[in-house]
């Protein structure tokens, strides 16, 4: 499969409105959700899905905005009272039905939750789908929102050496090779420039230190100033080396995932 559009966003823009999100839709979406939205609008920048479209969303911790609202709801006014609201924003595939919907796309529709190996899981999936004919692009969106309580939380229980932050990213797989589109699939080569998501406890980072021991080596938080579950699809540098392959690598636990992008065939940048 082929990856022909990629974006990717650190900071929320309140102001910045996709024309197919209306007012209305805005005020009652969960931050998650909002953020999804408006990287996937930088992703595709103004070209049209076709309506069979897949969309497969990923994130480690989902709408966690919408859960402690909702938990909140439930203690002030208990289940009687509950706000229905934040419940259904807080559904893991909320976000990934909300775009199929605003984008009017009727193709399979899924969300994803592998913790650290989320971004590799989606691509699996997404060249399942692809190599099936189930449909002929894949909308892969990625990204974590965070909450005061949760950046706190994660980052006294992990110890983790990044500052933990949130951030999206979006790219357009597809299953025939266009201009300046990138070749990615599943394997290993030791020569390729290595980028891989840092790891989260110090056994992971020992182990993708020690993997890309032969290799130049980037790290997904090195390169984004924070660290977060699916952060490796933002961090890809697909614009700075376009000649080179590179070497996708998630670990979490004992499973080491790897992916290869191949490079573009001219030093052209990626649309």
């Amino acid at each position: 499969m082929f990856v022909s559009r990629h974006a990717a966003m650190q900071y929320l823009d309140a102001t910045q409105r996709p024309s197919w999100v209306s007012a209305g839709d805005k005020r009652r979406m969960d931050p998650l959700t909002y953020r999804a939205c408006q990287c996937v609008a930088a992703c595709l920048d103004g070209i049209t899905l076709s309506s069979h479209a897949a969309v497969i969303f990923a994130s480690a911790y989902g709408s966690i905005h919408s859960t402690l609202k909702f938990a909140d709801s439930m203690a002030a006014y208990g289940d009687e009272g509950a706000s229905p609201t934040p419940f259904t924003s807080s559904v893991h595939n909320a976000t990934a039905g909300t775009l199929c919907q605003l984008l009017e796309l009727h193709g399979p529709s899924t969300t994803i939750s592998e913790n650290n190996c989320s971004i590799t899981a989606a691509l699996r999936l997404a060249h399942c789908l692809l190599l099936t004919e189930r449909c002929e692009q894949v909308l892969l969106v990625a990204g974590e929102e965070h909450h005061p309580w949760s950046l706190q939380a994660i980052s006294e229980l992990t110890r983790i050496p990044w500052v933990v932050s949130s951030g999206m990213s979006a790219i357009l797989l597809q299953s025939q090779p266009s201009l300046n589109a990138r070749k990615i699939y599943a394997g290993s080569d030791a020569s390729a420039l290595c980028i891989d998501n840092g790891g989260m406890t110090p056994r992971e980072r020992r182990t993708l230190t020690q993997m890309a021991s032969d290799q130049k080596r980037l790290r997904a938080p090195d390169i984004l100033s924070g660290w977060w579950p699916t952060g490796l699809l933002a961090a890809l540098p697909l614009k700075e080396y376009t000649t080179e392959r590179i070497q996708l690598r998630e670990c979490d636990g004992p499973l080491v995932a790897e992916w290869l992008l191949d490079p573009l065939e001219k030093d052209d940048s990626l649309s």
